[in-house]
């Protein structure tokens, strides 16, 4: 693969000094690469340019001008599509070769780059054109902006490897770009406003005007944004609604055929692209939530999306744009209870005393549980404030499944879990009882359940302000905590019920209320107790891998169940027979005759050790 890569490397997104270098020298820095080899440069952090240049009059310059082939495209990914849904998004998985993530990606924001290879060598830069319009129609998440042939692409983080033998097939994108530019491009890409110079066929032309009426013009009113005329089609009436969920429900129920102005009843020609054969249609979603949806059944061009989705594509912008578009054609004003506005100013307050530098002076054993997960809880925030609740209850609460959380927080379903268990725990989101949800809360929820057709009713959550004296409590419980070895593998109802009791356990699982503790885990945790006392009374202490090597246990992935169910039991030994979990330091070390490396966790009799640090003397 021919194209452009600079020889220096860097650790984090370059400067506008440094840019102004790398344009100098890139310039000259042709290479001929390996897709793998390029993949390991860019995690090294070196810029890149997918085209080479030619020079004209000794000069070489990284413009349009001086463009003259490219082997590879880029797409540039900022925001609308997460980095595991690009992954296992069915056209990047049959036709990229790899992605990287940028300097500036982060559990929060991704940014990422989706990396494809041509089966051959471009010289044309309209057919470069062609095919990168191609891809903008598949993924209408990537910016726009960043469609030049010879832009800058910066390293990055990570590569992820789709198939480095991925090929796009040039000729068949090309032939199926022709003539469509110049008469559906008025349609799919009215806003670019840029004459075209193919001819168009007969074929297209005909195709087009079938579009067209059927379409009455909707979809020009839509690209070029003109929502006069389409306040005059489409007659829409005032609307207050006090939250997105709300504002999502009420735009999706739009019927698509009257927006688009799709007069036929049966299939019809997609408008994102040229077809000798219908294959779109508009239909309701059959979740029983009157969403409307529409889908291109095509195999080259599958799509399928509500009303947001199809604004995104029109109008080759982000999701928040497509809202903002959609809310003033159909006249939503957004507004905010009073008590709304407090509860945004709430997580806002919570979200600043977690940020605060003094956070872990004021509160140790918090800050130290805490910070692995401050971002799970920021996300949440903004999360919840998308979707504060209307209506007279003061109380911030909000009702997602589990599996929804995990999205947005990027994690599997147990791993989410496992964090939502444990901000019960420390009551930094609280889990209510369905007897505890206010009436008019329980009908909506209920109804939701209804629309997604969920078996079991998910949990209702509430995010209480951090107060001092809420802290104080968090503080006392983390201490227990640490002191008790808990993990996130701890985070269950058993691990709760071990060390804080059956009150606790019920109130962080309430789903599973007055559970019963299984058989095996409780004869597990005898076993690993009487192996913890007898290594203890015979050497003075022991530490967590020395009581898992001793018990055996004879199934599969007994070596990690075992580690689990100590992690689970631990506390609740630790109590019952007075020992201390505490790090080895030299004195302790010399004292117990500990003859490992490093200084681990020991567990011993608490008065042992205070006679040990001189507090106990007697």
């Amino acid at each position: 693969m021919k194209l452009l890569l600079d020889t220096h490397t860097f650790t984090q997104k370059p400067q506008r000094a440094e840019i102004s270098k790398i344009n100098d020298r890139i310039v000259h820095c042709e290479t001929d690469i390996t897709l793998e080899h390029l993949a390991i440069e860019i995690t090294n952090g070196k810029t890149f340019v997918s085209a080479t240049l030619k020079q004209i009059s000794n000069i070489r310059k990284r413009q349009k001008a001086y463009w003259q082939s490219q082997e590879i495209i880029a797409l540039d990914i900022d925001e609308g599509l997460l980095l595991e849904e690009a992954i296992e998004n069915p056209f990047i998985k049959e036709n990229a070769a790899f992605l990287y993530t940028t300097f500036s990606h982060t559990p929060i924001h991704h940014k990422f780059r989706i990396v494809f290879a041509l089966d051959k060598p471009l010289i044309d830069y309209g057919q470069f054109e062609r095919i990168w319009s191609h891809l903008f129609e598949m993924l209408p998440q990537a910016d726009s902006a960043c469609k030049d042939g010879v832009r800058l692409f910066f390293g990055g983080k990570k590569i992820h490897v789709i198939n480095m033998n991925n090929r796009l097939n040039t000729q068949n994108i090309i032939q199926s770009k022709r003539g469509f530019e110049a008469d559906i491009g008025l349609l799919s890409n009215m806003s670019a406003q840029k004459p075209l110079s193919v001819k168009p066929s007969n074929q297209s032309r005909k195709n087009s005007e079938t579009i067209i009426s059927q379409c009455s013009n909707n979809v020009r009113d839509i690209v070029e944004q003109n929502i006069e005329s389409l306040y005059t089609k489409l007659q829409p009436k005032n609307v207050k609604l006090f939250n997105m969920i709300e504002v999502h429900d009420y735009l999706k129920k739009q019927n698509l055929h009257n927006f688009l102005g799709i007069k036929a009843n049966s299939s019809f020609n997609d408008i994102f692209h040229d077809e000798a054969n219908p294959s779109a249609s508009i239909f309701q979603s059959n979740q029983g939530n009157g969403h409307f949806l529409y889908k291109c059944h095509s195999e080259s061009h599958p799509f399928c999306g509500t009303i947001i989705q199809v604004v995104e594509r029109l109008l080759k912008c982000s999701i928040v744009e497509a809202e903002d578009f959609l809310m003033k054609v159909y006249k939503i004003e957004l507004t905010e209870t009073e008590l709304q506005k407090q509860m945004r100013k709430t997580l806002d307050a919570n979200k600043r005393l977690l940020m605060t530098q003094e956070l872990e002076q004021l509160y140790p054993n918090f800050y130290k549980v805490i910070k692995p997960f401050r971002e799970d809880l920021y996300i949440l925030f903004d999360l919840v404030k998308e979707y504060l609740p209307s209506g007279n209850n003061p109380e911030i609460m909000f009702y997602h499944s589990i599996r929804e959380i995990a999205k947005h927080l990027c994690l599997s379903t147990e791993s989410a879990n496992k964090r939502m268990g444990l901000f019960s725990l420390l009551e930094l989101i609280l889990k209510y009882d369905e007897d505890c949800i206010p009436p008019e809360l329980s009908q909506r929820f209920t109804e939701w359940q209804k629309q997604k057709r969920y078996k079991y009713r998910n949990s209702v959550y509430g995010i209480p302000s951090y107060s001092y004296d809420l802290l104080s409590i968090i503080e006392l419980k983390c201490k227990k905590y640490l002191e008790n070895g808990m993990t996130l593998k701890s985070i269950c109802y058993e691990g709760i019920y071990r060390n804080f009791g059956i009150i606790e356990a019920n109130r962080v699982f309430p789903q599973d209320k007055n559970k019963e503790i299984n058989e095996l885990n409780d004869i597990v945790s005898t076993k690993l107790e009487k192996t913890m006392l007898s290594q203890i009374n015979q050497s003075g202490f022991t530490t967590e891998s020395y009581v898992i090597d001793e018990v055996k246990l004879y199934f599969r992935g007994q070596q990690q169940y075992k580690h689990e169910q100590l992690k689970r039991c631990l506390g609740e030994i630790i109590e019952k027979y007075c020992l201390s979990r505490v790090r080895l330091d030299k004195l302790l070390k010399e004292k117990l005759g500990f003859e490992g490396n490093g200084y681990p966790f020991v567990i011993l009799f608490e008065e042992k050790l205070l006679r040990i640090q001189g507090i106990l003397t007697v």
